[in-house]
């Protein structure tokens, strides 16, 4: 009789084990995964306009930086020659190319920009077309896809006069960037430029 017992709770205990081993090999249930999955959800929710955010600020930032090391690389020309010409000659012809030997990093061009790293440069003289003295002031301009595309400009007025009614300084304007990207353009009024990037537009 006592042998029939400990048989009897020895096959209990197995039996206990099995379905205990069972139950750690079932895995997750329904519930359980749908509840994972609304947590991820809600990470990607928070996750992707932070990350997307933080993007756009960035690039931003890179175009900002573009047109200051662009405008720092076109001064010390400026220095030089008192205008923003080719050396030896008195002319802008070719200032684009001429500062891509000066400062390899940016790419350089008198025409519309539509890429990172890239500035868009226009030279001008007192009224803005031609005349003396020429080439005295320049807007230097930068593209981000930001938006659909902006355009950030830069530009620097070295004379009195000026028929765009900005006095002699450094001047900020962005605007949204037209289909073919950005291109820099002398000022002809002083809307939408200011002392800053945060004041203009």
């Amino acid at each position: 009789m006592r042998q029939h017992i400990t048989a009897l709770a020895e096959r209990r205990r197995h039996d206990d084990d099995e379905a205990q081993g069972r139950r750690k090999q079932a895995g997750f249930t329904l519930i359980e995964l749908m509840v994972v999955l609304l947590i991820i959800g809600i990470l990607m929710a928070i996750a992707i306009p932070t990350y997307l955010s933080e993007r756009n600020k960035a690039q931003n930032t890179a175009a900002q930086t573009t047109d200051r090391n662009a405008l720092t690389a076109v001064q010390a020309v400026y220095a030089a020659n008192n205008a923003y010409v080719v050396p030896p000659s008195s002319t802008a012809t070719g200032f684009p190319a001429y500062m891509a030997t000066q400062e390899p990093a940016l790419k350089w061009s008198a025409s519309a920009v539509s890429a990172l790293n890239s500035v868009s440069v226009a030279t001008f003289d007192s009224d803005n077309t031609t005349g003396t003295p020429q080439d005295q002031s320049i807007v230097l301009t930068a593209w981000t896809p930001t938006g659909g595309g902006t355009c950030w400009s830069v530009a620097q007025i070295n004379y009195t006069g000026s028929s765009s009614g900005l006095s002699p300084g450094t001047y900020y304007n962005k605007a949204a960037a037209a289909s073919g990207g950005c291109t820099a353009a002398a000022p002809t009024t002083t809307t939408g430029w200011g002392s800053s990037w945060a004041t203009a537009g």
